[in-house]
């Protein structure tokens, strides 16, 4: 039985919340010692927010109330991704599907930077080649009642564009810690 206690990362006093697992079940329970939740093994793994875990080293789930965010906690946090991986290597269906998330995420990032990058991009070639179109074309009259309009646009898809090589950054990263984690898997299942 593994248990730590955490401080929540929003709270306003410095309560201790006691987390509790085993093989079979999760269990947190709140500063008043009552039960947050009880979830099995299987079920808890799916409730843990793993970026929290891995990329900020904090103890997180995503319950129906909400995000439980707790303060860094070390020894907690090391314990918690030895669980998670355990329970990705019972789960490898779980597993797969963390690792197509991770690449679409990816895919998605990618796409938002050639997408809104290349719309970008276009709108920039054409405002330096022919920019300024002559008094008296629909043109003009676009640029003048609609200048605000495509500004923020502009701006949105330039947003958006320098966004998305973080996120294809974010979801590689996923994608090649969820591999690694693959790998564990069928080399435990091989021996």
């Amino acid at each position: 039985m593994h248990s730590h206690q955490l401080t929540y990362e929003g709270g306003l006093t410095d309560a201790k919340w006691l987390l509790e697992w085993d093989d079979a079940a999760v269990t947190l329970r709140g500063p008043d010692g009552q039960p947050v939740f009880q979830a099995e093994a299987g079920q808890a793994l799916r409730i843990i927010e793993i970026f929290e875990l891995y990329a900020e080293g904090k103890v997180s789930f995503a319950t129906t109330h909400g995000s439980l965010t707790f303060k860094k906690n070390r020894a907690a946090a090391a314990e918690m991704r030895s669980f998670v991986e355990a329970g990705l290597r019972a789960d490898p269906e779980y597993l797969a599907q963390l690792r197509r998330h991770s690449a679409v995420t990816t895919t998605r990032g990618l796409a938002m930077f050639v997408v809104a990058g290349g719309l970008f991009g276009l709108y920039c070639w054409w405002a330096f080649t022919d920019g300024d179109p002559p008094v008296g074309t629909w043109q003009r009259w676009v640029l003048v009642w609609f200048g605000w309009l495509i500004h923020g646009m502009l701006l949105i898809l330039m947003g958006v564009s320098l966004a998305g090589p973080f996120v294809s950054f974010f979801g590689l990263r996923q994608w090649w810690r969820f591999r690694r984690i693959g790998r564990a898997v069928a080399t435990s299942h091989a021996r």
